[in-house]
């Protein structure tokens, strides 16, 4: 099971590492959850937790139609929410979390542009977040701690880059509740 959750942390994060550095502009990504503390020192985002890479994904059973009308009922299903970090101060707190079994009241995730006109162009906000696993893996360079999230509720927003401002321009956002199997709305 742990090998198979790295190998597929591996397979996910790569592609994830590679858009972020070869898409001409880097991406700075932190990621706050309550009671636990990280080393960032970005302006506005002090403690929070630096991330390297994430993965997650929404799925749903395939569905048989007939015209417009759906012949079975799925449900969306969440995969964890997979962080790639550095070893900091944090990993003892997310253990702590872990061992104990104590439920996350909630957690955001912040994907910062950079260069002359930084700004937040997208959102993940988590409620109700059970840790399912720290790893730690490294070599003679610092170790790599890789943490799993799960959680009932996940919120969006995206803002797209204005080409004549270079700032915010139009904003989606969207949710879900997969206890309650409705919409979730934050944002």
């Amino acid at each position: 099971m742990f090998m198979k959750r790295i190998i597929y942390l591996a397979l996910f994060s790569a592609p994830l590492l590679f858009c972020f550095q070869s898409s001409g502009q880097s991406t700075d990504v932190l990621l706050r959850i309550d009671n636990i503390q990280g080393e960032s020192l970005k302006a506005g985002h002090a403690n929070e937790i630096d991330v390297f890479s994430y993965s997650n994904g929404i799925s749903s059973c395939n569905q048989v139609s007939s015209g417009s009308t759906k012949t079975s009922t799925c449900k969306a299903i969440a995969s964890e929410l997979n962080f790639m970090i550095s070893l900091d101060k944090s990993n003892v707190q997310l253990k702590n979390a872990i061992t104990s079994g104590k439920i996350i009241p909630s957690a955001d995730v912040t994907f910062i542009t950079s260069g002359a006109t930084p700004f937040v162009y997208y959102r993940i906000h988590l409620e109700n977040i059970n840790i399912v696993s720290v790893q730690e893996s490294g070599s003679s360079e610092r170790p790599i701690v890789s943490v799993s999230l799960a959680f009932s509720r996940i919120a969006w927003q995206y803002t797209m880059q204005d080409p004549n401002t270079v700032g915010p321009g139009e904003v989606s956002k969207g949710g879900w509740d997969f206890v309650g199997a409705k919409a979730f709305n934050y944002y």
